[in-house]
């Protein structure tokens, strides 16, 4: 973790990423990749009990009231981002960032106010994720004696700004993770569509000839009948743009072999999430 001043620009590096921003808006968009919820951590939120989570509620809302308050000197962005570093976790590396931004130059304070903005940005994504989880479970207490097996297999409910994302979806969404090495077979007719997340990025497949995969900046990336490797490396057959950070180089096998059905195998470290209806009944 470092930043530099260089020809009035920045560098910095967080969450293991190297931003590098010659302006403000520049730094400001390489920022706002940062600010959504991973998969993985949605996963870690839902682990929480009910305590636990309010608790995490509490202290994220003061977070967020005292940054959107007055943190203008050195020493006070200094001593917050001390006592945020002790959360550990996914509030490190922005702990870690402000530390360095206490120090950077008067001339740099226009970075500094968009990095705090930023974590604020990431404070109430989180936030409103744990406020899902907690009208999840809101909603499935008339449901508590059912079987342990399917609470087990995290249903979240959401809607896309919840994740901070801008998909091309509306309403909510009941996503599940598939898990590592998983497979599920979904059904699927012509000219329907699937929403799928590769870890906290949301795409459509769709069903036809050819099958396409829609990013969230409506790219479409056609699938060969058959097996195709999905991921960002350039030897997949399908190749997810490096905008899509967060999307493992080698993160799921799609099996496109009708155009009724579909197999989809996680391969990824931050999960892939399908349809919960996909997963009632075609695990396996």
């Amino acid at each position: 973790m470092f930043g530099r001043i260089r020809n009035r620009g920045i560098s910095l590096a967080i969450s293991g990423r190297q931003l590098q921003a010659a302006s403000v808006p520049e730094f400001e968009v390489a920022l706002s990749a940062l600010t959504g919820v991973s998969a993985q951590r949605i996963e870690e939120l839902g682990a929480l009990d009910d305590r636990a989570l309010s608790h995490n509620d509490q202290v994220l809302g003061r977070l967020i009231e005292q940054l959107s308050g007055s943190l203008n000197t050195d020493a006070e962005i200094s001593e917050f981002a001390k006592r945020i570093q002790s959360l550990g976790g996914v509030h490190r590396p922005w702990s870690e960032a402000l530390v360095i931004a206490s120090q950077w130059q008067d001339h740099q304070l226009p970075f500094r106010l968009s990095l705090l903005k930023a974590y604020v940005q990431f404070l109430r994504n989180e936030q409103m994720c744990m406020h899902t989880l907690q009208t999840n479970r809101q909603r499935r207490q008339p449901d508590s004696g059912h079987s342990q097996g399917s609470s087990r297999r995290q249903q979240l409910i959401f809607t896309p700004h919840d994740l901070g994302l801008d998909p091309r979806t509306n309403g909510e969404l009941a996503l599940a993770r598939l898990g590592k090495g998983n497979v599920v077979e979904i059904p699927i007719q012509p000219g329907q569509s699937l929403t799928l997340m590769l870890s906290r990025h949301l795409f459509v497949l769709v069903c036809g000839e050819p099958w396409l995969l829609i990013d969230s900046h409506g790219e479409d990336l056609q699938l060969k009948p058959g097996r195709n490797l999905v991921g960002r490396s350039n030897d997949c057959d399908v190749v997810i743009n490096e905008r899509y950070f967060a999307v493992s180089r080698r993160h799921a096998l799609v099996e496109t072999e009708t155009t009724q059905a579909l197999k989809i195998t996680d391969l990824s470290s931050l999960g892939t999430f399908v349809p919960q209806h996909g997963l009632d009944n075609h695990l396996h």
